[in-house]
């Protein structure tokens, strides 16, 4: 993401150590530390806004024997409870606007500040020390005190202690569906609770306001961007050497302390550029208050000139070394920061857009040469797909020019061979004429002899009067003359 003008881009990581006396002696790593979002290309950084983060110190007594449990079920407890249910009225510390369509100082803006200041001050830390104690009494019931456990306990405190822890844990589960469940939930058993016993430091940045939330021991510093470090919270002057106030504590919602600070658009950068929270391993590394303070500047010069990446690769070693060099306590840190134009960090996201931009610019570039080729591919394809067609184009116009030639070879053929049927049927049509001629010709003749005797029967004629045979026999050989009526009366006469 890049920061424009008039955006705030906020980026937080941390790093937790086992103290230089923890590994002495051989105890865990009482302290816990979560942040959420995660950035999603780099796991180990956050980003917002809203941006989240939450540590805890389980307690180093012998009676919180399962401290670094209760530490880890405090910055939970706290996530679950900011980052919440949707119904929960605590979801709102996301999504609020303090100042979103409401003129600046009237009464209306006034109203929802002080409603909403009544839920950071009031609910949350009820919230979330309701909510932390229903964590430790799922743990309590699925995981079962082993006897090493006991043993360590009643080496250093007594038996006493033991019996103390279990009767008071008798008592959770006795009244736990009792209609005074809840409050008993809330204000007893300290010791029961002592087992898991943890103090809480938790930031929540939105682009409107800062929350700071604070029970027991640990630092949380805020860092200008002139280097000036200064404390949101006051100091409780309660917290004397070990002695600190704690989440299994009687009445613990009302040890917290609160800060929400609201900030309009146009002043969004008088916002610390850097925020740190950590556990009190760190400030009693030093020898004075002074001292301790200075880390504010050292580690705003080092996130802007070298960005919060590699502040974050060198932290867990500048953490052991302090542990060493100090306290020996465990050591926890969670840096928050706000990206300034111009810092490593700004530099980093810009760089980063562009190596991605370019990233996207070459995967354009490779897709439109894959087209390309594939253009080519399609126009190789078409080239031989046209030649074939050219192929097959010519050889339709032989079969078409083979083709016609013939049909008018046919054609020819056809009108030839219907001029010389009509000729046949002509010659045929005047051989039928002529036949017809010649069969009525020839009944003609045959008709004449038989008409000659039925005419000499009757009527009986001398010698004189009959025809000649010479002339008769000249008559039917000659070219089939027929005697013509004239004749045939002067026959008769």
């Amino acid at each position: 993401m890049i920061v424009e003008k008039g955006q705030t881009q906020w980026l937080c990581l941390g790093e937790s150590v086992r103290g230089a006396s923890h590994q002495r002696t051989g105890l865990p790593n009482q302290d816990a530390i979560s942040w959420w979002p995660k950035k999603a290309e780099s796991p180990h950084l956050g980003e917002g806004p809203p941006l989240f983060l939450a540590v805890s110190d389980g307690h180093g007594s012998s009676k919180s024997f399962r401290s670094q449990i209760g530490s880890e079920l405090a910055v939970k407890a706290a996530e679950r409870v900011i980052l919440g249910d949707e119904s929960d009225e605590v979801k709102n510390f996301l999504t609020i606007k303090l100042h979103q369509d409401i003129p600046q100082n009237s009464s209306s803006q006034i109203d929802r500040w002080k409603q909403f200041k009544d839920i950071a001050q009031n609910s949350l830390p009820k919230k979330i020390v309701h909510e932390w104690k229903q964590f430790v009494k799922e743990h309590w019931t699925e995981n079962t005190v082993t006897e090493q456990e006991w043993e360590r306990l009643i080496e250093k405190d007594g038996i006493a202690v033991r019996q103390a822890i279990e009767g008071e844990w008798e008592g959770i589960m006795q009244q736990k569906d009792s209609p005074t469940a809840q409050q008993d939930l809330e204000h007893n058993y300290p010791a029961a609770y002592g087992v898991y016993g943890a103090t809480l430091l938790a930031v929540l940045v939105t682009d409107s306001f800062i929350l700071y939330l604070q029970i027991g021991d640990g630092d949380i510093l805020c860092v200008d961007s002139s280097g000036k470090t200064t404390r949101p919270l006051e100091r409780d002057s309660r917290l004397i050497a070990n002695e600190t106030t704690s989440l299994c504590t009687i009445n613990a919602w009302r040890e917290f302390q609160v800060a929400l600070i609201s900030y309009q658009e146009s002043t969004a950068d008088r916002m610390p550029v850097l925020i740190l929270v950590a556990t009190d391993g760190y400030a009693n590394s030093f020898p004075s208050e002074a001292e301790f303070i200075k880390i504010g500047r050292d580690y705003r010069e080092m996130t802007r000139q070298n960005g919060i990446t590699y502040v974050g690769q060198q932290l867990k070693g500048f953490l052991q070394d302090t542990s060493e060099r100090g306290s020996g306590d465990d050591i926890t840190l969670g840096i928050i920061r706000r990206v300034e134009l111009g810092d490593r960090d700004s530099l980093d996201e810009r760089l980063t857009a562009i190596e991605e931009e370019l990233a996207d610019q070459r995967d354009i570039m490779t897709i439109q040469q894959e087209k390309i080729a594939d253009v080519e591919t399609g126009s190789e394809s078409l080239s031989e797909r046209q030649k074939k067609m050219d192929k097959t184009l010519l050889l339709l116009l032989s079969g078409l020019i083979v083709t016609f030639s013939l049909a008018l070879m046919g054609t020819s053929f056809s009108a030839w061979l219907f001029f010389r049927l009509n000729q046949v049927d002509s010659e045929l049509e005047n051989q039928q004429v002529r036949l017809q001629e010649i069969e009525e010709q020839i009944k003609s003749i045959t008709a004449k002899p038989q008409n000659s005797r039925e005419a000499e029967k009757s009527s009986p004629t001398s010698e004189q009067d009959k025809p000649d045979a010479t002339a008769l026999d000249n008559s039917n050989s000659g070219s089939e003359k027929i005697n013509s009526p004239a004749d045939s009366e002067t026959t008769e006469n």
